[in-house]
């Protein structure tokens, strides 16, 4: 018995993987989009652009962190 004739536990589903690789390209995407944006409203607003997204970002987060640690 070589090593190509043993079957894994784990046999890789080609569709799946690439649901999984649209899925991380498309957050990826847009946490980059996110970080473009901000950076934007810093140059064109100067100190609020960087705050003000922030203070309105805090209850998102929080909401979110809720939601992940009751495992929702």
């Amino acid at each position: 018995m070589s090593q190509t004739d043993s079957k894994t536990a784990h046999e890789i589903d080609p569709k799946a993987e690439a649901a999984e690789n649209a899925l991380a390209m498309k957050i990826i995407l847009t946490v980059l989009v996110l970080i473009v944006l901000w950076g934007l409203a810093i140059f064109f607003f100067g100190v609020p652009g960087l705050y003000i997204p922030a203070v309105i970002a805090t209850p998102i987060i929080y909401i979110l962190l809720i939601t992940v640690a009751r495992g929702g």
